[in-house]
């Protein structure tokens, strides 16, 4: 099962106004870790394989 990464024009530009170290970093993330947004709260994850992996969960606002 293949997922594909789409990036907002912004974001792009936020990106592209890094150092290319920080770029390249922001970028691996990206295509690993996932945020889902339920109500008041966040739920951070990633996919390996078939399975989802929930590393991180907290109220709106603690991690912003």
């Amino acid at each position: 099962m293949a997922y594909e990464v789409k990036l907002h024009p912004k974001v792009v530009k936020f990106l592209d106004s890094l150092q290319q170290s920080q770029r390249e970093r922001c970028r691996a993330a990206l295509n690993t870790l996932y945020r889902l947004r339920v109500g008041d709260y966040r739920f951070e994850y990633f996919v390996e394989n078939s399975i989802v992996w929930v590393v991180k969960a907290f109220s709106r606002g603690v991690d912003y």
